[in-house]
C-alpha cells in the first residue's frame, strides 16, 4: 500500500511539475524547436566522433554507449537548469503583474507607510507629520518631504503636477523632496528642482517596485507558487474545454465533410495544395477521434 501510495504521489508531483512547466513556458518567448534541433545535432556530432575513434565493432558499441550516457546526462542537467530559469522568469513576470494590481487597489496612505518603513530602515530619516498627502520628516539638518502620486492607466505625471507638488513642499519649508509614482514622469520633470531651489529626486514605477520589494505589496515566493499553480490549473481547464468542444460527437460528420472538400480542392489545385492536404488530413484525424470517443462513451453507458 505504501509503495502504491508513493508511486501515486510521485506521479501527481511529476504531473503538476509538467503542468507548471507548460504554463511557465507559455509565458516566455523561448523557441523549443531550436533546443530540440540543437540537442539532435550535438548527439549526431558526438556519435560521428565516437565512430571515427572506434577501431572495431566492440569499440563502436562501447563508444556509442558512452555517447548515449554523456548526452543523456548533459540533456538532463540542461533541462533542469532551463526549467529553473523559465520558472524564475515566469515568477518575475507574475510578481510584476501582481505588484501592479496591489498598487492599483491600495490607498495612497498605505503606499506612503510602506515607503516610510523601508526608507527609515536604510537611511537616518525620521518622519513626524503628514500634511495634505505629503509625509514630512527630517534628513540630516534639512526637512524632507515624501510624496506618492498614483496615476491611472500608467499615464505620465505631468510637469504642472510636479510644479504644484514642489510649490506645496516649499510652502511647508522642505528642502529635500522625494516623489514616487507607479508610472513615469514627463521629460522636463527632473529639471524643476532648481527652479524651486529644492533638492528633488524622482522615482518611477520600476524604482517604486524595487523600494517595496520587501513589503506586502510584493508577492512572496509561496504566494507566487500558489499563483503559478492556480494559473496552470486554469490554463489546463481551458485546454480541456477546447479539447472537449473539438471532439464533440455531433462533429464527426462535419469533420469528414470538410476533409472531403479539402481533398477535392487539393486534387483540382483550388488554393494551396499542401495547406489543403494538411488540413484535410487534420479534419480526417479529428473525425476519427470523435468517432472513437463516441463509441467508447456508448460502451461506458451500457453498465448494468
Amino acid at each position: 500500500m505504501n509503495i502504491t501510495k508513493n508511486i501515486r504521489n510521485r506521479y501527481a508531483n511529476w504531473k503538476l511539475k509538467r503542468l507548471i512547466w507548460s504554463y511557465c513556458l507559455s509565458q516566455t518567448e523561448r523557441a523549443q524547436g531550436a533546443k530540440a534541433f540543437n540537442s539532435v545535432v550535438i548527439f549526431v556530432l558526438m556519435s560521428l566522433v565516437a565512430l571515427w575513434q572506434a577501431g572495431s565493432f566492440w569499440q563502436v558499441g562501447r563508444n556509442m554507449l558512452l555517447v548515449l550516457v554523456l548526452w543523456s546526462v548533459g540533456l538532463y542537467l540542461f533541462n533542469k537548469k532551463e526549467y529553473q530559469d523559465i520558472v524564475k522568469a515566469c515568477k518575475k513576470k507574475l510578481a510584476t503583474i501582481e505588484f501592479a494590481k496591489r498598487i492599483d487597489a491600495a490607498e495612497q496612505e498605505e503606499v506612503l507607510k510602506a515607503l516610510e518603513k523601508h526608507i527609515c530602515s536604510l537611511f537616518q530619516i525620521r518622519f513626524f507629520e503628514k500634511q495634505d498627502d505629503i509625509l514630512l520628516g527630517v534628513y540630516g539638518q534639512d526637512k524632507l518631504a515624501l510624496v506618492y502620486r498614483y496615476e491611472i492607466n500608467d499615464e505620465l505625471v505631468e510637469t504642472r503636477d510636479i510644479m504644484q507638488i514642489l510649490h506645496d513642499c516649499r510652502q511647508k519649508e522642505a528642502k529635500r523632496v522625494r516623489i514616487f509614482t507607479n508610472s513615469e514622469f514627463s521629460n522636463k520633470a527632473g529639471l524643476l528642482g532648481e527652479r524651486f531651489g529644492l533638492e528633488v529626486k524622482l522615482f518611477n514605477g520600476t524604482q517604486l517596485k524595487r523600494f517595496l520589494q520587501d513589503s506586502s505589496f510584493y508577492p512572496s515566493e509561496s504566494e507566487l507558487d500558489t499563483i503559478i499553480k492556480r494559473e496552470s490549473e486554469k490554463r489546463q481547464k481551458k485546454i480541456s474545454i477546447i479539447k472537449t468542444e473539438l471532439l464533440k460527437k455531433n462533429k464527426t460528420r462535419n469533420y469528414a465533410l470538410y476533409s472531403l472538400v479539402l481533398f477535392f480542392m487539393a486534387k483540382y489545385d483550388l488554393g494551396n495544395y499542401y495547406l489543403n492536404m494538411f488540413f484535410a488530413v487534420l479534419m480526417l484525424i479529428l473525425a476519427a477521434l470523435t468517432l472513437i470517443m463516441h463509441k467508447e462513451a456508448k460502451r461506458e453507458e451500457v453498465i448494468f
